[in-house]
């Protein structure tokens, strides 16, 4: 994907939550997680971008905090919520000591949005204690379903 098309693809999320509250839904959770795009944006390993959107933590978060903000733009704050999953790793997709996800969270703050990640193990769905003390004061777990 080419650096100006990136917040064309932000801009679909925001889109896609307008249609959906329109419909009558009461709100959306952007997936942030287990190797969908916006993981791949966060990932310090799957990220090899050398742009604007790539290498330093404040360029792999850019992405997700203008999806975060163009949706909360289209629908609010408290119909917005953001799913991450640190340390999943999934499809090579590994936010590295979960640094990006947490400096996203920090970034977020005050946005009324619901950063929900969900904290694994990749067999055993529990979170390490590494994850847990890096997390503190902003886990909502959710474990397997």
């Amino acid at each position: 994907m080419d650096t100006a098309e990136v917040p064309e693809q932000a801009r679909s999320y925001a889109e896609a939550a307008r249609r959906a509250v329109d419909a009558g839904f009461d709100g959306v959770e952007l997936h942030g997680a287990n190797g969908y795009l916006i993981a791949h944006f966060l990932s310090s390993t799957a990220n090899l971008r050398t742009d604007a959107y790539g290498g330093s933590i404040t360029n792999r978060i850019r992405y997700a905090v203008q999806t975060v903000f163009m949706t909360v733009e289209a629908v609010g704050g408290h119909r917005t919520g953001l799913r991450l999953s640190p340390g999943a790793g999934i499809w090579g997709a590994e936010d590295t000591e979960h640094v990006a996800s947490r400096g996203l969270e920090q970034c977020l703050e005050g946005r009324r949005v619901l950063v929900r990640p969900r904290l694994t193990a990749v067999a055993h769905y529990w979170p390490s204690p590494r994850t847990v003390e890096i997390w503190r004061g902003g886990v909502r777990q959710s474990r397997a379903y």
